[in-house]
């Protein structure tokens, strides 16, 4: 189950588990309780990319 950021107006960006066949749902914000929408986030690079130079 991947790791999907989303945004409360509230309170800001929080990241949950959910199921990909949720994604696109909203989410409860754990402050609030309110439905935040996924956030666009930026990909994870690793340092490096495994390629010497």
């Amino acid at each position: 189950m991947p790791l999907y950021t989303y945004d409360c107006s509230d309170h800001g960006v929080f990241k949950d588990w959910s199921p990909m066949s949720e994604s696109d749902r909203p989410r409860a914000c754990p402050a609030c309780a309110m439905p935040a929408r996924r956030a666009l986030a930026r990909p994870m690079l690793g340092k490096g990319g495994g390629q010497e130079r």
